[in-house]
């Protein structure tokens, strides 16, 4: 049940008209010792600061805990730019990382 409500929410934001005929720019730069993602749309951005660390009082929250949960399980940096519509993920190569 929790898989199809999901579905409908991705597709209802993809059929937004907001959203429709946008993209995001995806870029991957490779180096010897880490991996760089970055990641820019085309939205506003947003205020991505209260959501780089838990938060208690979000514990129950429906959204808003993903950010933290990437940063600190997936990503040895995570960076945001400007407003908030750019990222860059990055993961350090290796056994020692």
């Amino acid at each position: 049940m929790l898989r199809r409500s999901v579905e409908l929410t991705v597709d209802r934001r993809l059929n937004a008209r907001e959203n429709v005929g946008g993209f995001i720019e995806l870029e991957f730069q490779v180096a010897a010792d880490t991996v760089q993602i970055r990641i820019r749309d085309q939205g506003a951005g947003f205020d991505w600061t209260p959501y780089m660390d838990f938060d208690p009082d979000r514990a129950f929250d429906p959204h808003g805990r993903g950010i933290a949960v990437a940063r600190l399980s997936s990503f040895d940096d995570l960076e945001y730019i400007g407003v908030g519509n750019e990222v860059v993920a990055t993961v350090k190569k290796g056994l020692d990382a």
